[in-house]
């Protein structure tokens, strides 16, 4: 991610879907997880918005404050916005906070 390698981005993504599925099993990988998603987001385009915006929504693994930290960096003007907006205004008070941040740092770009 911090090489700017755009061709591996939907290579990313494939991985990092097959490492959330793995980690119900196995939580020692959450961290890898977690830091396939931050690469993505360094890497930007579709494939990253499209993956942080679904890990955001996804009540079943722990990954949706890491997801909504990566809309902040990604800051889209379209899924990724709404969902910060959505998550803002939602009952879980530290994903809102979360997402108000990503929110201010998207505004200061």
């Amino acid at each position: 991610g911090e090489l700017g390698g755009q061709a591996s981005g939907a290579e990313m993504v494939i991985a990092l879907r097959r490492i959330v599925a793995e980690s119900e099993a196995d939580l020692a990988i959450e961290g890898v997880a977690i830091a396939t998603l931050r690469a993505l987001a360094r890497l930007g385009g579709a494939d990253a918005v499209e993956v942080a915006v679904a890990l955001a929504a996804d009540t079943r693994h722990p990954f949706r404050a890491a997801a909504i930290d990566a809309l902040g960096v990604l800051c889209d003007p379209g899924a990724g916005q709404a969902t910060l907006q959505k998550t803002a205004s939602g009952p879980d008070a530290l994903l809102a906070r979360a997402a108000e941040r990503a929110e201010k740092r998207c505004t200061q770009k």
